[in-house]
């Protein structure tokens, strides 16, 4: 297979900005000016947050879906997380009341609640928390609580699984209350949890969105035209931090270097 058509590459947190998605996909050749996937046997990773704060997450949702399906039918992948945003979005439809009342003061859209179908909602608790391809973690938030949900990519999707299929109110909250976590591969313990994610998954990094490159660097967010790689560049930001004005980007995975034999 040509190598510009197994590439691995990662976008961060959509949060309803439609328009800026198709956008930053088109200008990586991954779909043309229609929408459709044009990349092959790429691989795209979308660590979650689709919805809340801009104007269509049901259309980044639909937009999505189709995509998974049209890269599956020419030999790629979409891969697409779920984020605590989706899962908000997901509780105020369940239960009502109070979860309502927090997903909308999270930035929540009335308009993804009343047109999201069930087919929306299935697809959405369907998706997973964490994967790995190619040795490299993915996940939505930088933070240490999926190891609390197992060692595994198996065993953390299925706890999430676990929780999303309860009608359970709280376990869901205490599922949503677990993604106030942020910046846990910042120092001064930043190394030392970042090496036990490596450890436990057996992965050389991690890419997570959750926390908004612009407010991580604290520079204005029309600035962030790329991801934040740190720690030695084990592990990478890709939250353009669109709903705050930046523009949106792609993250391309490096391969890691050939074994040379000795």
């Amino acid at each position: 297979m040509d190598p510009e058509r197994r590439r691995l590459w990662a976008v961060g947190d959509v949060q309803g900005f439609l328009a800026p998605f198709q956008r930053v996909l088109q200008e990586h050749d991954l779909v043309d000016d229609s929408g459709r996937w044009i990349a092959g046997g790429a691989t795209l990773v979308v660590v979650g947050d689709l919805v809340d704060r801009g104007p269509d997450g049901v259309g980044v949702i639909d937009s999505l879906m189709r995509l998974q399906q049209a890269a599956a039918e020419r030999g790629g992948r979409v891969v697409v997380l779920i984020g605590n945003h989706d899962i908000q979005l997901l509780a105020a439809r369940n239960f009502g009341d109070a979860f309502t009342t927090a997903w909308l003061e999270a930035g929540g859209v009335p308009h993804d609640l009343d047109a999201l179908s069930d087919a929306h909602a299935t697809w959405l608790r369907d998706l997973p928390a964490v994967v790995v391809d190619r040795d490299v973690l993915f996940m939505h938030a930088d933070a240490m609580f999926y190891l609390e949900f197992g060692a595994t990519v198996a065993e953390v999707n299925a706890e999430f699984r676990r929780v999303l299929e309860a009608d359970d109110p709280v376990a869901w909250k205490r599922l949503l209350a677990r993604f106030e976590e942020h910046r846990a591969f910042v120092e001064p313990d930043g190394e030392a949890n970042l090496e036990e994610y490596l450890q436990t998954f057996g992965v050389r990094q991690v890419v997570h969105g959750h926390t908004p490159v612009p407010r991580m660097l604290r520079v204005p967010p029309e600035t962030v035209t790329a991801a934040y790689v740190y720690c030695g560049g084990r592990c990478v930001n890709v939250d353009p931090g669109i709903y705050l004005g930046g523009p949106g980007f792609a993250y391309l995975v490096a391969e890691p270097p050939p074994t040379i034999a000795r």
